[in-house]
Formats: C-alpha cells, sequence, structure tokens
C-alpha cells in the first residue's frame, strides 16, 4: 500500500517557520480546498481548510515563494496522530504532512 495525496487550493495565512525542541524547522497552514459539488441546502461551492505541515527545506522554500492567497498544489501524506480527550477516549486527528509544495 502507498500512502500518497494531492491537494490544490490557496493557501490560508502568510508562511511562518519555527524551530522544534530538535532545531528541525517546521511550518504549519490552512489550505482552501473548494468541493466539486454544490451544498444543496444553500446552492453554493463549500470550502475544506486542509491543515499541513512541512519541514526543511519544504518549508524553508514556502517561505520564500508562497504568500497568503497563493494558488498551490501540496503534494505528500497523511498521518494519524491520536490525541488523548479524556481517560478512556482518544480524538483522531489527520494531518497532511507536504513533501512538495509548488506554485500553480
Amino acid at each position: 500500500m502507498y500512502n500518497y495525496a494531492m491537494i490544490i487550493g490557496r493557501i490560508c495565512t502568510d508562511i511562518e517557520v519555527k524551530q522544534s525542541k530538535d532545531g528541525i524547522s517546521y511550518m504549519t497552514t490552512l489550505v482552501a480546498v473548494g468541493r466539486p459539488f454544490k451544498n444543496p441546502e444553500t446552492d453554493t461551492y463549500d470550502t475544506d481548510f486542509i491543515p499541513i505541515v512541512a519541514f526543511s527545506g519544504t518549508c524553508e522554500f514556502a517561505q520564500e515563494n508562497i504568500k497568503k492567497g497563493d494558488k498551490v498544489i501540496v503534494k505528500g501524506r497523511l498521518v494519524q496522530n491520536n490525541m488523548p480527550v479524556s481517560k478512556d477516549k482518544e480524538k483522531i486527528i489527520l494531518q497532511f504532512v507536504a513533501e512538495r509544495i509548488m506554485l500553480s
């Protein structure tokens, strides 16, 4: 099996690179992706806001070349993280890890 995904949308925030405790550079942002069908209740196209994270060279490229509102193609993979909510429950969080970000 292969975990590979691609999204095309618009960057929702200016790119800000941060450093982890281990000294690894990373960034997080949202990509706005329009749905290909209309919502029957509102007769409009809804938008999903996909959280992405990128590391090292990918985030440094994004910081230098991409700004809020730019249309991008993001290639990467989905990662599942389990976050404890209470003693016996967990919340599953999917995160898009960008391996490549390109201007569209």
